[in-house]
C-alpha cells in the first residue's frame, strides 16, 4: 500500500463507532493475528519455505525480501 493511501485510510478510522473500534483493537493485538504477521519480518521463503533471506529493496516504503537460492 502507497503512503497516501494508508494516509487516508488512517483518516477514516475516525468514522468507526467505538464497538468497531474495540473489534479492530482486538484484531490488530491478538497474536498470531494476520496483522501481527504482516510486520513481522518473514522467517522464510514463501516458495520454497528456506529460512536463507536477504533484503531486497523496498516497495511503498515497506521491506522486501528475497530468498538467497
Amino acid at each position: 500500500m502507497k503512503a497516501s493511501q494508508f494516509t487516508r485510510w488512517i483518516a477514516q478510522l475516525s468514522s468507526l463507532s467505538p464497538e468497531q473500534r474495540e473489534q479492530l483493537k482486538a484484531c490488530l493485538s491478538a497474536p498470531g493475528s494476520l496483522a501481527q504477521d504482516m510486520i513481522a519480518t518473514p522467517s522464510s521463503c514463501p516458495h520454497c519455505q528456506s529460512s536463507e533471506l536477504q533484503p531486497w529493496g523496498s516497495n511503498g516504503g515497506l521491506p522486501r525480501y528475497r530468498c538467497k537460492f
